[in-house]
């Protein structure tokens, strides 16, 4: 590992806690949040043998759940409503499809990091050496991977997963979500006042 990557790790540690901030998120597992930073392969031991990692699993996930938060937020900017048969009325499969796609291309994603709150974040990238020619797909990336890792330490909870994608000041409109989770936590808490009763 050269000189400059193991700086980088030292200073990542020191920089967990701004990390966490930036997504409204404290991390069980620290070892996965340091992960989303591996864009080169790093080595760990499992069982006696070694495994070389990378954040690439973790961006995998993070994209994933990054498309289902873009197309909850959608459906609920949206105008739609259930039908009187109980049937769902609002803007076809292939325009949410569409806006998705577009919210989280790489370019909007790379915006995102280098927006004023996240950009320091990528010194903080672990990498044999940096992409130039691909820049923009190495931070969409790094985000996505941390996503990912915040996905795996809180067990796919998607009220959480919503709040540090908002808090990490997308580009999307995200008041829908907001709406949503407030709603949701009071129909959780009426519904064990009710179980209590």
């Amino acid at each position: 590992m050269t000189q400059a990557n193991k700086d980088k790790i030292q200073n990542l540690e020191e920089n967990i806690k701004f990390v966490e901030r930036q997504f409204n998120y404290t991390f069980k597992n620290k070892s996965l949040i340091k992960q989303a930073f591996y864009n080169g392969i790093q080595h760990t031991q499992y069982k006696g043998k070694n495994y070389g990692i990378n954040n690439q699993g973790l961006e995998y996930i993070g994209d994933r759940v990054l498309y289902i938060v873009t197309a909850m937020n959608n459906i609920f900017m949206s105008p739609h409503k259930l039908s009187s048969d109980g049937f769902y009325i609002g803007p076809s499969c292939k325009e949410l499809h569409n806006k998705c796609v577009s919210q989280t291309k790489n370019s909007r994603l790379c915006a995102l990091m280098n927006s004023k709150y996240l950009k320091f974040l990528k010194d903080l990238v672990i990498a044999p050496k940096v992409p130039h020619s691909n820049e923009s797909k190495m931070w969409a990336d790094l985000y996505e991977s941390i996503l990912g890792a915040i996905a795996l330490d809180c067990n796919f909870d998607m009220n959480v997963i919503f709040r540090s994608h908002l808090a990490s000041k997308t580009i999307v409109q995200c008041n829908g979500l907001l709406n949503y989770i407030k709603s949701k936590k009071e129909f959780d808490t009426k519904a064990k006042v009710r179980k209590l009763i």
